[in-house]
């Protein structure tokens, strides 16, 4: 046996686990890189594996902690959003008039009988979904009446006035999240003309 027969097959076992180790870890990296396409497509439904404990395991592991997380924020929004049209839809159902407006007094939300109250009192010609992202007080020409409108989406206290000749009461409300803070306000709209 030749002397140099151990060192060619120490070499010869050397470039087969070279091979086998460069083929591993581009087999990994090569599903690492599918996983986040389809993850960055919306397909949630995939089977991410935590990998070794290498540097590219810990890469798989790490995708794996986002996949998991990502999933359960959207299944959480999905939630929320569900929850969102079916207060929507009951409200849009009711022959109340009720306006919904944000934070900054911006016209969110109006049922129809909402809409379809604003657009008597607006007139004929008046566009009634000019008024979305618009502030409400603006419909009211009286100062004091605008005043104590927008009050009244602090307090909570009733409103009665005029405007174009018909007697309305206002009653708007704040919105309160759970936490506290101020969302907006509500307000329901009765025609007492």
């Amino acid at each position: 046996m030749s002397p140099l027969a151990p060192v060619l097959a120490s070499a010869a076992l050397g470039a087969l686990l070279s091979v086998w180790m460069v083929r591993s870890t581009a087999a990994t990296l090569n599903k690492i890189h599918r996983d986040m396409q389809e993850i960055a497509q919306g397909n949630m439904d995939i089977q991410t594996v935590a990998g070794a404990n290498n540097e590219v395991g810990k890469v798989a592991s790490a995708l794996k902690s986002l996949h998991i997380r990502v999933g359960f924020d959207l299944n959480e929004s999905k939630r929320l959003a569900e929850e969102s049209l079916i207060a929507i839809t009951a409200m849009d159902s009711s022959t109340a008039a009720i306006t919904v407006s944000g934070n900054d007094a911006l016209l969110k939300h109006m049922t129809p009988a909402a809409k379809k109250l604003l657009a008597a009192i607006g007139g004929p010609g008046f566009d009634v979904e000019s008024l979305y992202g618009n502030k409400l007080s603006g419909l009211l020409t009286d100062p004091d009446a605008a005043a104590k409108f927008n009050r009244a989406g602090q307090t909570g206290e009733d409103v009665d006035f005029i405007l174009h000749g018909h007697h309305l009461r206002l009653t708007a409300r704040p919105i309160v999240g759970k936490d506290g803070k101020s969302l907006g306000r509500v307000t329901q709209w009765l025609d007492r003309t």
